[in-house]
């Protein structure tokens, strides 16, 4: 779902180029059914690794690995739903701190949030 990773640069809404309502669309036409699931297609990226730039900014990219193509795109329809992700001041998409807390917390049903609070995992 490139359409959901990358915004447009001229508008600074940093929101996609399309939305995930319009994402899900493209997948009901294509025959692409909603698995049940959310978070364990989420868990089953590639887990969250920091890239860090030249000037000392950060990045968090979302690798889908080996994952097919119609789970790799309702794992990003979810992620941006679920807060899971979230799109960086340049507009591309990227792990939200929240995301990378539920993540490591894995099939947990609570998890610890970076401010010591303890969180629900749904």
């Amino acid at each position: 779902m490139l359409g959901c990773r990358y915004s447009h640069h001229e508008d600074k809404r940093a929101s996609g180029y399309i939305t995930t309502a319009e994402a899900r669309e493209i997948m009901r036409h294509v025959g692409a059914g909603e698995p049940d699931e959310r978070g364990a297609i989420i868990r089953a990226f590639s887990a969250p690794i920091v890239c860090r730039q030249e000037k000392g900014s950060e990045h968090w990219p979302i690798n889908t690995g080996r994952l097919c193509a119609e789970d790799a795109a309702w794992g990003m329809i979810f992620g941006i739903e679920d807060g899971w992700f979230r799109y960086d001041r340049s507009g591309f998409l990227q792990w939200s701190e929240l995301g990378r807390e539920r993540y490591a917390a894995g099939e947990s049903m609570t998890y610890m949030e970076a401010s010591g609070q303890a969180a629900f995992a749904f």
